[in-house]
């Protein structure tokens, strides 16, 4: 009997270090997930007061924001900070969905801003800590990326909270625009699809910012994405030749062990 606890234990602990070994790998398919459901769910519920539609984004920014906390769960600090920030962003999110209340909605952006933001820079701090590439690591800068997608998304939206005319739609006729550029809701693609193409400084131009404080934060964003990529790069690469290096001369290959053998 307690030999079989014993190999449960051990068997559910090699499984937890595997799934560490891969933490980032985890959440950057939980991320993925995420950009791809938004256009579903806005063919499936679309209007900003969809609740179903309020429901299934705040169901899937909780499972991000769950891989997130298991991601950098290695360094306590950290962990203890994104659970204070997680907790009651969780605890708005509920509020949101089931009350229509711009205080309350307002306060949310502005956590999971904050939370965004501080979780960009603890993985990116890890990005430039490993000396080692692997696609964890890999996996590590792209989710940095995507968060700063999400991030500026958020605050794009919460502009709209101060300007209801802080962007122009191409392709919206009615008033509205804001309702649509508001990110929670059924149509969080269009937040969301505005940070992207602008982080890429690909600019479709179908949603365009319309006054001076929007345009100036389009600017920042597509300067960070710019700036972020032309980093990673060299970062990268530096990480490569000092790998090959250690390798050729029998230096130390990572701090990080490779998972053990779930077999045994």
């Amino acid at each position: 009997m307690s030999s079989s606890i014993i190999d449960f234990f051990r068997k559910y602990n090699n499984w937890y270090v595997h799934l560490q070994y891969h933490r980032f790998n985890l959440l950057l398919s939980a991320l993925v997930i995420l950009y791809l459901s938004m256009p579903v769910i806005q063919l499936s519920f679309p209007g900003p007061d969809h609740i179903m539609g309020r429901i299934i984004i705040a169901a899937l920014f909780a499972a991000l924001l769950l891989a997130v906390i298991f991601a950098i769960s290695r360094r306590p600090l950290v962990f203890r900070i994104a659970l204070w920030l997680a907790v009651p962003y969780l605890v708005l999110d509920v509020a949101v969905v089931f009350t229509d209340n711009s205080a309350v909605e307002i306060l949310q952006h502005v956590i999971n801003i904050v939370f965004l933001g501080f979780i960009s820079l603890a993985i990116l701090s890890y990005v430039f800590s490993v000396e080692t590439i692997r696609f964890n690591t890999i996996s590590a800068a792209l989710c940095v990326y995507l968060m700063l997608g999400l991030l500026w998304a958020v605050v794009f939206s919460l502009l709209t909270f101060i300007d209801k005319d802080a962007f122009n739609m191409s392709f919206e006729t009615n008033t509205e625009v804001s309702e649509k550029m508001r990110f929670g809701s059924g149509d969080s693609i269009y937040p969301v699809y505005f940070s992207i193409v602008t982080l890429t400084t690909l600019g479709y131009g179908d949603i365009t910012p319309a006054n001076s404080f929007s345009r100036t934060l389009a600017s920042f964003e597509a300067m960070m994405g710019q700036l972020y990529l032309a980093v990673l790069v060299a970062r990268l690469v530096s990480m490569h030749t000092s790998q090959s290096f250690r390798r050729r001369y029998g230096g130390q290959e990572s701090e990080e062990p490779p998972p053990p053998d779930r077999k045994n």
